[in-house]
């Protein structure tokens, strides 16, 4: 939803009855990542068509999805930053100092009907390990006729797509 600093800052007056001013408004959102960009219109009636036209492909293809995706799991991971009264440092328990715990990546394939196979790996997985990972479980396991949906979330935190 499109609102100006303005907006926000009469919202918040009127709504939780502070005066704060509009540099701060600013402020706070610039430190939640939020930025001030060109708006791209995009209708209700374009969103209803482009929802449409997935769901009749999902409709169609539902009982031949496969689905594969990687997680990454952190064990006894902490914090970096936490609460504390002005003036005194935060501390937590840890039997460990290091805040990064060990690091490990589940990849797994998924049907409508089953779990088709998962596999877990240390830190994360190479190239070859996921393109073993397909070749096994998908190729040589009666799925070729499958859809599959992957999601390589790397590809959205990239600048080149």
């Amino acid at each position: 939803m499109h609102q100006t600093i303005f907006f926000i800052f009469l919202s918040i007056k009127e709504n939780f009855k502070i005066s704060i001013s509009k540099t701060s408004v600013y402020n706070i959102l610039k430190k939640n990542n939020l930025t001030y960009k060109k708006i791209n219109p995009y209708t209700n009636k374009q969103l209803k068509y482009k929802k449409t036209i997935l769901k009749r492909k999902i409709t169609k293809a539902k009982d031949n999805l496969l689905s594969l995706d990687e997680m990454s799991i952190e064990l006894n991971d902490i914090p970096p930053k936490g609460w504390s009264l002005k003036g005194n440092k935060c501390y937590v328990y840890t039997k460990n100092k290091a805040l990064k715990g060990k690091r490990f990546s589940l990849l797994m394939a998924v049907s409508k009907k089953k779990i088709i196979n998962f596999s877990v790996a240390e830190k994360g997985f190479k190239s070859n390990q996921f393109n073993d990972f397909i070749q096994i479980n998908l190729q040589n396991n009666n799925f070729k006729n499958k859809h599959l949906l992957l999601y390589l979330s790397s590809l959205f935190y990239t600048n080149y797509i």
